[in-house]
This record gives C-alpha cells, structure tokens and sequence, in this order.
C-alpha cells in the first residue's frame, strides 16, 4: 500500500496555509507546491459533542490474584460487544486460575426471564489457565445481544465465578445495547478531525472524480464521502481516535479504535487506518493500486439436478469434481458427485447417501467425502469407489472433514471411532486416532470441523468443534502441542512455510498461532462469520470473507487490517450483497489473484456474482448470475442460492459451483 501521511496527527499542515489552487491535472509532485486546499469542501462536517460514556471499574481477589473489568458496557457503535476480564496474579508463586461458573441475570427480570438475551456467545479461551508469579492474562467472550435491549427496558447482567485453589472470585458485569445507527449525530460522535490529499494513479498523475469514504471505527457506517475535484483534491471531516475513546468509554474494545478511509475507482482501490487526533487537520496523499482490467470469461456451464445444489468444488489433475451440500437446515435426501473435464464437459455424476461437507481431491486425482449420512468414501480419479468406512460415531455426527496428505497417501477424517483418524488412503485403513479428552473445556469437542497437513506432510492440524486446535505428528499421531483456543471452529484454516497457523470463524478474530500453538497475535473482524475458503494465504496476506458479503485481507507480518471491501450497492456494483457464498473464496498465488462469490439480494434481482480482485483489492473483473430456482418462482434462502464455491486450478481457470446446480469454468484474460 502506497500512502504518504505528510503532516503527523495533530500537526498537520492548515488547509489554508496551503498555497493556490488553479494547476490542472499533474502529478503530486506539482501538485505539493502548486494546489490549494483552501476551496475544497470539507464533507461530513459537524458540530456534534461526543457522547461521554463511563464505566465503573469492578474487581474481586481470590488467593492473591486480582480480578477486574468494566460495567456497565454499553454497546452502541458495534453489534457486538467484547467482554474482557483481566486476571492479575499479584504473588510470587504459580497460580491455577479455573473458570468455575458462568451466570446470566437481570437487573429487572423481563416478562420471560428465563430468555436468552444474546443470540451468540464465544468463550475466547479455556477454561483453566496458569498464571506465572506477577503475570496477567485475561479471560475473554465475544457476545451477540439478542437486539435492542434498551428499547425493551432490559439489562442483563453477566456473572462469570473464577476459583483460585480454595477461594472464589464472582464480578458483575451489566450489559446496555442500543443499536444507534445511521449518522455521527445519532451515534453521539463528532466529526473533529480533518484529512484531505491528492489522489493519484500508478503513474503519479491526479485523479479527478475518486470516491474517497470515511467509514467508523466498527466500518458498519459511513462517517463521509465525497469525490475528488478536477485536481484530484479532496477532504473529509471525520471522527478522532479520541472521539471514539470517549464514545467507548473505559471499558477494553476488541477494535482499533481508528477511521478508516478507502479511495476507489472503477479500477483503482486503496485503503488506510486514520488515527487521528481531535481538532486536527491531516495531509494524506494517496496513491491508488489499480490494474488493467480483466476479462472473466465464460468458458463452459452445465446444469445437472441436485436436491441439496452445489457446495464443493475442487480442481482435479484432468477438471473439477463437486458434491452437494446446504447450509441448514438439513433436507436427509441424497446428495451427488459430479466430475466435469477441463473444458466442462461431464464425466460422470454419482449418487451419494447424504449433503457431503468434507470434500477434497488427491493430487493424483483421487476423491474423498464426507457425508451427513455418515459415510467417509474414497474414489479413483475416474470416479470407482475404492471404499466407504462409517461408524455409529460418524452417523450420530455426522462425517464433515477430510483432506488427502500432500502426497496422497493418507487420509484425515472423522469422526469415525475416534474424533480424528489418520487413514490409508488406498484401503481405508486406520493408523491412528485422536479424540481430545481436555478435562477443562464444556461441552467437549466431540466434532472435526477442519483440519489440514504441513506442506512436507509430516505434520497435521486438527481444529475441532468450540475452537479446540490440536498439532499432531502426521505419521504417528503423537500429540505436539494442544488445547489453543479460539472460541469456535475455523471454517478457514492455512499453515505458512514457517509453521505458522491462521484460522478464523464464527467468532469474528482471525488468529495466528506459532508452531508451537502459543497465540502469536488476534484482530478482529467486524462482521458475524467469517465463512470458509478454498485457501487464503497470498503474499504474507490472509484474505477472508463474511457471511455478510464483504471481502477483507489481514497483513500476517504486523497483524493488522490491510483493507476491507463491503460489496456491492455502488462498490464494484449496484445491487446490494445479502451475503458471500458459503465456500466461495479462493486465491491464485502464481498470478495474484482473488476469486469470490457475492449473493445479491432478491430485492435486487437475486442470484449472484462471480468477482475477481487484486491482492490489494482492486475489482478486475465480475459477472452476474440469476439463480434459475428464483427465476422458476421457488424461494431460495440466501445460504443455498448462488455461487457457493469457487477454486482456481493450476492453469489459472477458475470452477464455481451454484446452488441451484451449475457447474461454470472461467478463464480470466
């Protein structure tokens, strides 16, 4: 990313000390000693006080530890709330602190008080932890409230219980939550921070008509907008790092506390985080990324019938293979595998038992599934079955996950008799099995939702139901390190060349953990579910997405948001994104791009988009797709309409798969 921040917060340049304004289009350089700021609007300007919010400090002892949080936290920027209670261990000996208990109250008790006022709860970490003499640590949960609760005159209260050997510690935390969204003024923020700049392109030369956007701290709202002059000036009036301090209060936000800014053209996109002081005004020169144009052609589409539509796809040495799947809820029909050749032609489609969410292709063509009736099957690459395996486990749970070794030889999959078994790929055989058996977690993870091997194959990764994350030697079974936490299962999940893991799921953090498991770093996402992808590593950059439609990337080295797109509804496109299609991301390392499905909302057409981007995000190219199901006048609920999955193959095509049962090859010239 290319930006030049040329005055530090709060000591920036005024605009009208800036000299005159009449240049025409040139480049920053010209720009810098010739243009004026003095006539440009300032947009999103406001005389709004920050709303002060303060929280009392709450805290308990238990054996010479020390317990304390905030309370009351009040949620009214963010839809969801991060509740952090930090554990300090003031002797100088070793403590065991034991999370104990974890109670739900209420101030005043609703109609119904036995109703739950969160609709997702996340415990970020286990539930016992060692403290070393003088250290800290903090307990953690990620909390969806269940709506305004202000507006219904409720306010729950959280109590979670901590023992430390004989003695108990108990903290009251009260929950408010008013959703306040729609402008500065409604939130209680003010607009006291200035930023303006020259937009340029790749060849230093202005760029006229640039939507530039300032987005709140949560990106749920937009603090202003507006568009470069004939110059390529622009400037915002935006929130301050203090506005939001105060706005927040003393209690811990899990986000950074910052403005983003985000510049786009057709065909140029850049990104920034604005920490800002109050009552400053900020130079930012920004360069935008962009990149020609690319051509996402349709090479071939086959319709085939589906009862549950397409969920998978993977490439294979000769095409693509896909099976069925659907997010709940759950039909109990049979499900497919389809084979289609590199020109999508049909090579074969294979009734199954069930919707099959575990899905992978060897790298010598082999296919495996596993299946909602149970079923764990292994075919050749001309789609004979070589075996099926099930187990009274594997029904009563479902078999969701398997992945081939990067040899092809083994087999990880689950459950079976065990949560995880290694199996021979060629006979289906079982080398070793793991069922985490922690004595500190409730419920158990009792589920394999993910796993993956080490590029050399020689070590496995298992992450299992509730967030439990386990490293195994892949041969042996052997246990390396287990029990990291990320408060539940990722549905994206990649190892680096240096061990290093990333995960993120339900729980709205992308983690990074070192290869001996220890948490190297976590940054939050700011919308529900960040949804599963084919891979997402590219160029030190974990790309993900979100059921909620928006595509982001997180800098692996400095552990922060390198940017973040919402899609759609003016950004790359008109029509509003209900959603991301379930599996529908995948990155091409070789020629640096990214693939991802948008669900366009029935309100604006239905169906979906098949979109390509840079590594920085630029959008190259994208194509809609109406879902024939909707055309045929049957609803189709977002989670099984459109672009479901997409992967890229070694040649650079790219295979998607479709709910209402396409299978479509691209091209992208």
């Amino acid at each position: 990313m290319v930006l030049a921040l040329l005055a530090a917060c709060g000591s920036g340049s005024a605009i009208s000390d800036l000299p005159d304004s009449s240049a025409p289009n040139q480049s920053v350089g010209q720009a810098e000693s010739e243009v004026s700021f003095a006539d440009v609007r300032r947009e999103g300007c406001t005389s709004t006080t920050t709303t002060k919010v303060v929280s009392e400090s709450v805290t308990a002892t238990a054996d010479g530890v020390e317990f304390s949080t905030s309370s009351p936290l009040q949620l009214e920027l963010e839809d969801a709330i991060r509740v952090e209670v930090s554990v300090d261990n003031t002797t100088d000996q070793a403590k065991t602190v034991e999370l104990s208990g974890l109670e739900f109250d209420w101030v005043t008790p609703p109609p119904d008080p036995s109703r739950r006022w969160y609709m997702q709860l996340f415990q970020m970490n286990s539930n016992r932890t060692e403290i070393a003499p003088g250290a800290t640590t903090t307990f953690a949960w990620h909390i969806d409230p269940d709506g305004d609760l202000d507006e219904r005159g409720e306010q729950p209260i959280m109590r979670p219980t901590f023992r430390v050997g004989a003695e108990t510690a108990s903290l009251d935390i009260r929950i408010t939550s008013s959703n306040v969204f729609g402008d500065l003024e409604r939130m209680g923020l003010g607009a006291d921070a200035v930023v303006y700049g020259i937009v340029t392109d790749t060849a230093g030369a202005t760029v006229a008509n640039a939507e530039v956007t300032a987005y709140v701290f949560s990106l749920k709202e937009r603090a202003a907008q507006t568009r470069t002059d004939a110059q390529g000036r622009f400037a915002l009036c935006v929130p301050s790092s203090d506005t939001y301090e105060n706005r927040v209060g003393n209690r811990t936000s899990a986000y950074q506390l910052a403005t983003y800014l985000s510049v786009r053209t057709e065909g140029g996109y850049q990104f920034a985080a604005l920490d800002v002081a109050g009552d400053s005004e900020n130079r930012l020169d920004v360069k935008l990324d962009s990149a020609a144009s690319r051509e996402l052609a349709l090479i071939s589409e086959l319709r085939l019938p589906t009862n549950h539509g397409w969920f998978w796809i993977r490439e294979t040495p000769d095409g693509f293979a896909a099976v069925e799947g659907r997010h709940p809820p759950e039909l109990r029909k049979s499900g497919s595998l389809a084979l289609v050749d590199a020109d999508g032609g049909l090579v074969l489609q294979a009734t199954l038992g069930d919707e099959c969410w575990g899905f992978d292709v060897s790298v010598s063509g082999d296919l495996a599934a596993g299946c909602h009736d149970g079923s764990i099957t292994v075919w050749a690459a001309d789609g004979t079955q070589k075996w099926s395996r099930s187990s009274m486990k594997s029904k009563a749970s479902y078999a969701r996950w398997v992945r081939f070794s990067p040899d092809g030889t083994k087999l990880l999959a689950g459950p079976l008799s065990d949560v995880a078994e290694m199996l021979d790929a060629e006979t289906g055989r079982t080398l070793w099995g793991y069922t985490a058996r922690p004595d500190d977690v409730t419920p158990l993870p009792e589920h394999l939702r993910n796993g993956l091997f080490s590029t050399d194959g020689s070590r496995v990764v298992l992450a299992l139901a509730g967030g439990w994350i386990a490293s195994l030697d892949a041969a042996t079974g052997d246990v390396q390190w287990e029990g990291s936490y990320m408060g539940e299962f990722p549905l994206a999940m990649e190892l680096d060349e240096d061990g290093a893991l990333y995960a993120v799921g339900k729980s709205r953090e992308v983690f990074a953990f070192g290869a001996n498991g220890q948490v190297k770093w976590r940054v939050p996402i700011y919308e529900a579910v960040s949804t599963a992808a084919e891979t997402a590593l590219l160029d030190g950059f974990f790309i993900g997405h979100t059921v909620n439609g928006s595509l982001y990337s997180i800098d692996t080295a400095q552990a922060k948001l390198a940017w973040w797109r919402k899609l759609g509804n003016g950004d790359g496109f008109k029509e509003f994104v209900e959603a991301s299609g379930h599996n529908s991301l995948d990155v091409d390392p070789v020629n640096g791009l990214i693939a991802h499905g948008e669900v366009i909302d029935r309100r604006d057409g239905g169906g979906s988009r098949v979109s390509i981007y840079t590594r920085s995000g630029s959008l190259l190219s994208t194509m809609y797709f109406a879902d024939e199901r909707e055309q045929d006048g049957e609803t189709v609920d977002h989670q099984i309409r459109g672009v479901q999955s997409l992967a890229f193959d070694q040649s650079g095509r790219l295979g998607a798969a479709f709910g209402d049962g396409y299978l479509r090859i691209f091209e992208i010239r």
